[in-house]
């Protein structure tokens, strides 16, 4: 477990430490009330503010959604564990010169 989050991005572990130390924070005090349901749910601009991240590179990251009413909503446990298992992943293995040629693609049929 430690080898886990030591591959994780310290801004991304520093947003988990958060969502931790809340749900921890919910147990040990029950006198105070818990956070509303609507926390849970970010909308884009929420989901910028906790990564740190402009709306397009949101956007590009493809992150799980929901849509509701007319906006997008993301479960913030959600993002962070997609963030963690992308981190977690090896990275994918980029073309480079000395690969060789690209392979070539058949034609879809289209006009000629």
């Amino acid at each position: 477990m430690t080898t886990i989050l030591s591959d994780l991005d310290p801004r991304h572990l520093d947003a988990l430490a958060d969502l931790i130390a809340e749900r921890v924070a919910a147990r040990i005090l029950p006198q105070q009330a818990a956070p509303a349901a609507s926390d849970d749910f970010l909308d884009t601009e929420g989901v910028c503010v906790l990564l740190k991240k402009s709306r397009d590179t949101i956007e590009r990251l493809k992150l799980p959604r929901t849509r509701v009413g007319g906006t997008w909503r993301y479960r913030r446990d959600e993002v962070l564990a997609e963030l963690a298992r992308r981190q977690s992943e090896p990275p994918k293995k980029r073309r480079t010169r000395d690969d060789g040629p690209a392979p070539v693609r058949k034609s879809r049929g289209g006009k000629k």
